[in-house]
């Protein structure tokens, strides 16, 4: 029997730079076993991560699979909630070192695969071809910071009703939540990712994925820049006063700032916020159809409020802001889209240099080191 699977994004390009929540992959004073894996590009790291989550997977293993934000194929991670063991990528942008090493940590070194002879053979191509995607990533966070500043624009022009939003989140606490008692002294986890990622191939979201999943579902449908965070926020903390685990998801452009979605996995409820005009707002009224969704429009607010002339000023506004917010976004995309394939160039030099048969040996030792650690707990 197979085990479940979610997909998620541990870190993102931002408008700040790539932004991690690797921390919150798996807290560290939870986890039983925490592998991190050292070694460089084209070394085979997410075909590694990749192997092992699909081995434990058919053993029914529930699957946590963490995307790369550069390269949406690949894998920077997978996570195993149930036995509270974690494998990340643990390089350069997103460097981890183990904390507990032997007690929980482990350090899988792949450098022992590869010959460093030939890749000493290769520096000054490496060396520039590290500069060169350095160069691509600085001028992709130059868009997206200048997205961000427009669409802080759109968040003032949509600015929601602080306590409309407050009443929406009594709402769901009260028909979602009230039969559990509060815990002060044992209150949940939170933990904070991504859904969505600005990666070489464009916005790829994990929302719809969530939504199918979850057992029911309570989507805003709101205009552009629209901020519920503030209701998001609300039922979280009500969630994690309760004893259950909370998942926040963050939006790029605003990566510590704005929540965009919220997730209680215990519960398998989902609150949501989706543009009216996207895919994702015609899933959400489908599952309505089907009684598994409550959906609330909110486009009426914001510049939705205004009338007349003014309003369509504001719309007007509304429009062209947004399609230049969108227009930096394909222009950073088109950044990463260059990095990524300069670093399918320094991939190469790895590549050629590595002995994949040693490196299958490590994965299967590795594997078998998960199931010990896991036999050990049951």
């Amino acid at each position: 029997m197979s085990g479940n699977t979610r997909h998620l994004f541990p870190g993102n390009n931002t408008s700040g730079g790539f932004f991690s929540y690797y921390g919150e992959i798996l807290p560290l004073d939870r986890a039983n076993r925490f592998y991190c894996l050292k070694g460089g590009p084209g070394t085979g790291k997410s075909t590694f991560l990749r192997k092992i989550a699909e081995d434990l997977q058919r053993k029914g293993w529930d699957t946590e699979y963490l995307h790369c934000s550069s390269d949406s194929d690949s894998l920077d991670g997978v996570c195993f909630p149930e036995q509270k063991i974690a494998l990340i990528d643990g390089t350069a942008p997103h460097i981890t070192d183990p904390v507990s090493p032997g007690a929980v940590d482990r350090m899988v070194d792949l450098s022992v695969c590869w010959d460093e002879g030939k890749l000493r053979g290769r520096r000054e191509e490496i060396r520039a071809s590290q500069k060169q995607i350095a160069a691509y990533f600085r001028s992709a966070y130059r868009y997206l910071g200048a997205a961000r500043k427009l669409y802080e624009g759109l968040e003032e022009l949509n600015c929601l009703d602080r306590s409309a939003l407050h009443y929406l989140a009594a709402r769901i606490q009260r028909e979602e939540l009230a039969h559990k008692a509060l815990m002060p002294r044992a209150g949940g986890r939170l933990r904070k990712l991504f859904l969505t990622g600005i990666t070489p191939k464009g916005i790829v979201t994990y929302l719809p994925e969530l939504l199918q999943q979850a057992r029911r579902v309570y989507a805003f449908q709101v205009r552009p820049g629209a901020d519920c965070t503030p209701l998001l926020n609300s039922v979280a903390e009500s969630a994690l006063a309760r004893g259950c685990d909370a998942e926040l998801f963050y939006n790029p452009l605003k990566p510590a700032e704005q929540a965009m979605h919220l997730y209680l996995p215990e519960e398998k409820l989902a609150v949501v916020t989706v543009f009216a005009d996207r895919e994702e707002a015609e899933l959400c009224d489908r599952l309505r159809e089907q009684g598994k969704a409550a959906v609330f429009d909110l486009t009426g607010e914001g510049c939705g409020r205004a009338a007349g002339e003014e309003g369509l000023q504001l719309r007007k506004q509304e429009r062209e802001w947004r399609a230049q917010v969108e227009e930096l976004v394909r222009k950073a995309v088109n950044c990463i889209a260059a990095a990524h394939a300069e670093h399918d160039r320094l991939e190469a030099f790895y590549i050629a240099a590595m002995n994949f048969e040693k490196l299958e040996e490590i994965r299967r030792e590795i594997l078998q080191d998960i199931c010990n650690s896991a036999a050990e707990r049951i």
